[in-house]
């Protein structure tokens, strides 16, 4: 079994978890109203600024994601 590293888990608190899930079911295209509804935020600015993370990464599979719609359309596969 592998050692735990307790430095790690010692900077662990259950809010990380709250951040995380939030990003990532932002991440799966989860509709922000129905997203501050289950953080129980009641301005949808701390569900987006605070919660809601953003990195390159995900900006690029947004992007992707843009490609291929523009090429479907553009193909006339609908």
């Amino acid at each position: 079994m592998d050692k735990i590293n307790v430095d790690l888990l010692q900077n662990l608190h259950p809010h990380i978890l709250r951040y995380t899930a939030c990003t990532r079911m932002a991440e799966s295209s989860i509709d922000v109203r129905t997203l501050q509804y289950l953080m129980r935020h009641s301005k949808i600015e701390t569900t987006m600024k605070i919660y809601n993370h953003v990195d390159i990464d995900r900006v690029k599979r947004e992007l992707e994601k843009i490609e291929e719609t523009q090429n479907i359309l553009e193909n006339g596969i609908v």
